[in-house]
């Protein structure tokens, strides 16, 4: 009997079912389930660590760590992504704060102590609106709306169920996917085999490999 299956493997597994019944909406409901810890975590760090120890905010060049260090025809993944990657905003694009995944992280203690309890439906600053402040970077195919403003009043807005955000941009890394995997530790490029250091949280590498099963699948307009 061989080595008992790492995490990784046990939810690739879940999801090559779900692709081979051709489920799009399992492997999207898998995808939120994978982030739904790392998007807690970065909601409830700052009220159980010691003053000024909240995590850094999740930035999507930083957060997928050597990713973004693969080569390219342009160079590198990176230049790749940013060049060819970026998509026209349009509606079809908006986040909703009760099912979609989020990433604000929150590390201010005015701001915690003025946000909790006052957006909502019948609240003090009454429902979630989007403003200038909110700034939202959507990367498809994952479905990951990483913050970079806004963040303690889109945390209260997730933790009240309610609110919408149309991101400032959309980066689309499908054609990133035929250049690189993750196994389960590193980044792995397809075409040398050459590894770079992994995500900052593995679920990061996980949904990517999510997607990737979610990419062949036929796009299936409901009738």
């Amino acid at each position: 009997m061989g080595p008992p299956a790492t995490e990784f493997e046990n939810v690739m597994n879940w999801a090559r079912v779900l692709a081979d019944n051709a489920n799009r909406e399992g492997l999207e409901d898998l995808i939120k389930m994978v982030l739904r810890p790392v998007q807690a975590d970065h909601m409830r760090a700052a009220l159980i660590r010691p003053t000024h120890c909240a995590p850094e905010a999740l930035s999507w060049i930083r957060s997928m760590g050597g990713l973004w260090q693969i080569p390219a025809p342009e160079g590198t993944l990176l230049t790749h992504v940013t060049q060819s990657g970026r998509r026209t905003v349009d509606a079809s694009h908006t986040l909703h704060l009760c099912r979609d995944v989020v990433l604000p992280t929150i590390w201010s203690r005015s701001s915690i102590t003025s946000s909790l309890g006052a957006i909502g439906p019948g609240r003090v600053c009454g429902r979630f609106t989007q403003d200038p402040n909110h700034s939202v970077t959507l990367m498809i195919p994952l479905g990951i709306g990483w913050v970079s403003g806004g963040n303690h009043s889109i945390t209260q807005g997730i933790l009240s169920g309610e609110g919408e955000l149309v991101p400032d941009e959309v980066i689309d890394v499908s054609s990133a996917m035929d250049v690189v995997g993750y196994d389960g530790e590193c980044w792995v490029c397809m075409r040398t085999g050459l590894r770079t250091d992994g995500p900052r949280y593995r679920e990061f590498g996980w949904v990517w490999e999510i997607a990737r099963l979610l990419g062949k699948l036929p796009n299936v307009s409901a009738e």
